[in-house]
């Protein structure tokens, strides 16, 4: 997956739970490794508190 849609979709993630504004910079500061991490983190545990 490219870092353009993984960038898309946690925004989208974020800003369904509210915290889009907070986080925007952050996810666009991260590697492209943690980018990877926080998006298998948050997508294969949807269920539990989000990351961060």
């Amino acid at each position: 997956m490219d870092r353009e849609k993984m960038l898309l979709e946690l925004e989208e993630y974020y800003e369904a739970a509210g915290f889009k504004d907070i986080y925007i910079n952050k996810l666009k500061d991260m590697t492209d490794e943690e980018l990877f991490e926080l998006y298998i983190n948050i997508f294969n545990n949807e269920d539990k508190e989000i990351p961060f």
